[in-house]
């Protein structure tokens, strides 16, 4: 069968094929056919085009081939419970991070009230798009004490995402022979301004600090003078700290999930394991938490558990990752300022260097991200007001601004 182009809805453009292979005739003489989407990774020519096109039908025509030798008729299928926690065992938990695992499972503790029953391949885009929908119903949102929300774009997105991971797992293994998410159109995300502090609130919060335990005060204020994340804050130990040279070595975070408790693990991305420096004042203020530490080490002699961790319990036990989130949320309630949470002291950074107009890559590699564009995708409105404070400077300076 001819393969079908699919076109962008905005340009027109081409931008794959839908492979198609008649695969039987039901018993009410319908045919049965199966679909996959295949993305050209290069430019053809017409000729080499229609060539690769014949291609990759020909190999699909194979894959649904072996699918159906390999899997016996008669043979008891996985529901799809099952199935999701053999994905769990066997491929999540060997390649991807405890978080990310803990994450997974709190997801499919709902995807399974609601489908884990059901046979794997007897799934298809109708049960998945039903699910979905069924998300954005009121009372969803276990979190809404009102009981009048459903979960958010991004959320429905996110189980469609692992709907699609798992599918294509089964696919692979030869459990199923088409994924049936290709037949679901993915949610879409309103994409919305990250929020973060402009310069006065961070002179008005670095002011208010000065009043409260030193812990804090410090916590707080390299979380915007670094940009790290809250996991890498709390991974900081000694031996990161090169005071001589105002410098700070990332490449642990800590870590909790109920699970394991709090752990080590590694950066998020190989592109997170950075070195940043950090101005002399806020090494000062290292300096003197140091010592109070190390006057409390010596005080509490056998009691104290050196780890070398910087942010730590009162015994030198490393602190639980949730523990400056609370006490932020208190001091603001304290001294009646609007909601910040940790996470936008991370996106402070990032809008106050892109404002005063830093340079994308700069900013990209503070925050540890794996490339520009993830920097560029996440803080879009934030370039596009720098853009046009440079480009009313450069009126200014060369003199073409319009007179009134």
């Amino acid at each position: 069968m001819k393969p079908l182009p699919i076109k962008n809805k905005k340009t027109g453009e081409i931008t794959s094929y839908q492979i198609r292979v008649f695969v039987k005739t039901d018993e009410n003489k319908k045919k049965i056919i199966a679909t996959k989407n295949w993305k050209p990774v290069k430019k053809y020519t017409e000729k080499q085009l229609e060539k690769e096109l014949l291609n990759q039908t020909f190999l699909f025509e194979q894959e649904l081939k072996i699918s159906r030798t390999e899997i016996p008729k008669n043979q008891d299928t996985y529901t799809f419970k099952e199935f999701s926690q053999k994905w769990i065992n066997e491929y999540v938990r060997p390649n991807l991070k405890a978080r990310t695992v803990q994450g997974y499972e709190t997801m499919l503790k709902r995807m399974n009230e609601g489908m884990g029953d059901i046979p794997i391949d007897k799934l298809t885009p109708i049960h998945i798009n039903k699910f979905l929908l069924n998300l954005r119903e009121k009372g969803v949102k276990l979190t809404d004490k009102s009981g009048e929300s459903g979960l958010s774009d991004k959320s429905v997105k996110n189980y469609y995402s692992l709907f699609s991971a798992i599918f294509s797992t089964a696919a692979k293994w030869k459990v199923i022979s088409e994924n049936p998410t290709n037949g679901v159109e993915p949610p879409r995300v309103k994409k919305t301004q990250v929020k973060s502090l402009e310069k006065d609130d961070v002179i008005k919060l670095f002011s208010l600090l000065e009043n409260e335990p030193l812990k804090y005060n410090l916590y707080i204020k390299l979380a915007i003078l670094s940009g790290m994340r809250r996991g890498e804050m709390m991974g900081l130990k000694w031996d990161c700290i090169d005071f001589e040279n105002r410098l700070i070595k990332i490449s642990i975070t800590s870590l909790y999930t109920p699970e394991k408790g709090i752990f080590e693990d590694t950066t998020k991305t190989e592109g997170s394991e950075r070195t940043i420096k950090l101005s002399a004042k806020i090494f000062d203020l290292l300096k003197v938490y140091k010592q109070q530490q190390d006057e409390k080490k010596t005080k509490l002699e056998n009691q104290w558990i050196d780890k070398n961790y910087i942010f730590t319990q009162w015994n030198g036990e490393p602190m639980h990752p949730n523990t400056p989130y609370t006490w932020f949320i208190r001091f603001q309630e304290k001294h009646g300022l609007e909601h910040c949470s940790i996470h936008m002291l991370r996106h402070t950074t990032a809008t106050l260097l892109i404002m005063d107009g830093a340079n994308i890559k700069l900013v990209s590699g503070r925050l540890g991200h794996s490339n520009t564009s993830t920097t560029t995708n996440i803080y879009t409105s934030y370039l596009k007001s720098a853009d046009e404070m440079a480009s009313d400077a450069l009126d200014d300076i060369l003199g073409l601004t319009t007179q009134k």
